[in-house]
């Protein structure tokens, strides 16, 4: 029961720029790398392939394993103008897909993703977008900033801003569902 979905752009201040986060003394990531997925497109049309962490641009999961699909796939067209690549969330086990990049208290994040169910999974599917340690820990800086459910075999556009209130330094921007 996986969910289908594609992130379209998250936006952080100071997009596409590296600045001094407050807990390192290095530039660290701002920004979404790889946003669309494009730079891991898998080989042949329309096809799919399960990638490794650090084999995709910018994306690591929780479950080690990151399943993209070019649009056409099984019949799903990717969101029309984002490109030709999404993720199939969950690949053979439930689990977040993320990046890390440096928070900093008091910042506002605008963020979008695109959200598709999967035919055959559980009506309705959800997606999430949240942030949190470098660990997944829950506590204090784990904030759900947006859950979908869709009931329809359709994109459904996620969009919003959320002032970040955790503490300062790196932590993870993911997306994760709560179905299996």
């Amino acid at each position: 029961m996986n969910i289908c979905w594609r992130l379209v752009a998250t936006v952080l201040l100071g997009m596409m720029s590296f600045v001094l986060c407050t807990s390192a003394a290095w530039a660290q990531q701002r920004a979404i790398i790889n946003p669309s997925f494009e730079a891991n497109d898998p080989p042949g049309s329309p096809n799919y392939l399960i990638y490794t962490n650090g084999s995709v641009d910018g994306w690591n999961t929780t479950t080690g394993y990151i399943e993209l699909w070019d649009s056409g796939f099984l019949g799903i067209t990717a969101q029309t103008g984002n490109g030709d690549v999404f993720a199939e969330m969950n690949a053979y086990n439930p689990g977040a897909l993320f990046q890390t990049i440096c928070m900093v208290n008091g910042e506002t994040i605008g963020w979008s993703f695109w959200h598709r169910a999967r035919s055959g999974g559980p009506d309705p599917q959800t997606a999430s977008f949240q942030i949190a340690d470098q660990h997944n820990s829950n506590t204090g800086v784990f904030t759900i900033a947006n859950q979908s459910t869709t009931v329809a075999q359709g994109w459904i556009e996620n969009a919003g801003s959320i002032t970040y209130t955790g503490p300062s330094g790196m932590r993870r921007v993911q997306f994760k569902t709560t179905d299996p």
